[in-house]
């Protein structure tokens, strides 16, 4: 019989802090199962970056219990709202 376990994130992480026009942006965190204390070995990372309302180009990856997503924003962006930022 297959156990079952649960996911958890930790705390969100961004990189800068603060998103700047034609810059890469990532934002990440730390999976964990909930059955033990350790980061959990694998997962499927989805990323959604959206600007304006249209969406933009995102990469993601996993290694070593941590899932980012990252994004180059357009150096076109002003002040326009960025839904994973």
């Amino acid at each position: 019989m297959a156990k079952t376990f649960g996911i958890a994130a930790g705390p969100i992480a961004r990189t800068p802090n603060v998103a700047r026009a034609g810059k890469r942006f990532a934002i990440g965190y730390e999976v964990l199962r909930t059955d033990w204390p350790f980061p959990a070995e694998s997962a499927t990372v989805t990323c959604v970056a959206t600007l304006g309302g249209k969406r933009i180009a995102a990469r993601r990856a996993f290694a070593g219990g941590l899932a980012a997503c990252s994004v180059t924003l357009p150096k076109t962006v002003r002040a326009r709202s960025c839904a994973s930022c």
